[in-house]
Formats: C-alpha cells, sequence, structure tokens
C-alpha cells in the first residue's frame, strides 16, 4: 500500500490533470456498477438495476481470465470496485503529499516529494 502511494502521483508526472482523468476513469469503469445496483435496489428502479447488474458482471466475467491465469478464486472478481476505489484513495493521497511538499517513506528510507531518496535523512545524517 506504502508503495502505490509513494509512487501513484508520480507516474502521472504530478499532473492534476492526468489525476482527475485516472480518479474520474476508475470511477467510471469500475464504480458507476456497484453504486448503479444499490441504488436500483433502494430506489425502486428497475432499469437502473438491471444496467447495474449487467455492467458489474461483464467486469467480472472479464476479470475472471487474469484471476485464472493467477489461480486465484474467482469470486474475488466480485470485489474489483473495492480495489479500485482504494486505489484511487491512495492515489489521491499521493496527490496531496506532494502537494503538501510532503515526500514518503518506504523500506526505511526517505524520499522528498519528487520521489528521489533523499540521502540525510536515510543515512541518519543532519
Amino acid at each position: 500500500m506504502m508503495m502505490v502511494k509513494r509512487t501513484a502521483f508520480s507516474q502521472l508526472h504530478f499532473s492534476s490533470f492526468l489525476l482527475l482523468g485516472t480518479i474520474l476513469g476508475l470511477a467510471m469503469v469500475f464504480l458507476l456498477a456497484p453504486i448503479a445496483t444499490v441504488v436500483g435496489i433502494v430506489t425502486g428502479r428497475p432499469d437502473l438495476l438491471l444496467s447495474g447488474v449487467v455492467s458489474w458482471l461483464l467486469m467480472i466475467i472479464a476479470y475472471r481470465p487474469t484471476l485464472r491465469d493467477y489461480r486465484r478464486n474467482p469470486l474475488e472478481a466480485i470485489g474489483l470496485w473495492l480495489i479500485a476505489g482504494l486505489y484511487a484513495m491512495m492515489t489521491i493521497h499521493s496527490a496531496l503529499d506532494h502537494w503538501r511538499g510532503k515526500g514518503s517513506q518506504w523500506k526505511g528510507r526517505d524520499y522528498d516529494r519528487h520521489g528521489t531518496l533523499d540521502s540525510h535523512k536515510s543515512d541518519g545524517g543532519p
């Protein structure tokens, strides 16, 4: 989890535009189907429920070959939306750390806000 937080925003080249696109893309691809399913159930809208369930099932079916290749339980595909949500939150946290001027730590090493090893902090120096 810390590795994702440390590198997520740098992989987006510290771009707010790419961050926004990534978060919107993750939400549209992975989060809308479960949300539509729940909202369809709560509001009693069968059209929303059906579109949410069908979209969610297609997402699950598309992910099953990957799970099979890694010898994982096919039921894990149901939680793909949760994984995407966690990744989105880690990416946002990575951006917030960058904007605050805060670096990160990984395996006992300190990195500056650009992901460069800060040797003064890492080697116990001043």
